[in-house]
C-alpha cells in the first residue's frame, strides 16, 4: 500500500510542471501493478485546492479530484484528529 503526496498526483496531471511525466509514470505503474493508494480524504480537498489555483477552472479540479477518488485502487481514510497527529 502506497500514500502519495497531492502534489505528485497534481504534478501528474498538470501537464506545465516540471516532472510531470515522471509523476505520471509513477502513477500509472503502481495502479498497472495493482498497488493500493490509502489516501486520507483531505487529499481531495488539497488536490482540488491546486488545481483550481493553478488553473483557474474550479470545474477541471473537482472533476479531477473526483476521479482519484473513484480510482479503483484508492481508499480514502478519513482524516481525524488522531490521524491527523
Amino acid at each position: 500500500m502506497y500514500t502519495v503526496d497531492t502534489s505528485v498526483w497534481v504534478n501528474g496531471v498538470d501537464t506545465h510542471e516540471a516532472g510531470h511525466e515522471i509523476s505520471r509514470a509513477c502513477l500509472a505503474l503502481l495502479g498497472q501493478q495493482g498497488h493500493q493508494f490509502m489516501l486520507p480524504t483531505l487529499v481531495l480537498a488539497e488536490i482540488a485546492g491546486a488545481i483550481s489555483r493553478t488553473r483557474s477552472n474550479a470545474t477541471l479540479a473537482d472533476t479531477f479530484a473526483a476521479q482519484v477518488a473513484a480510482l479503483p485502487n484508492v481508499t480514502l481514510i478519513p482524516l481525524d484528529e488522531a490521524l491527523a497527529h
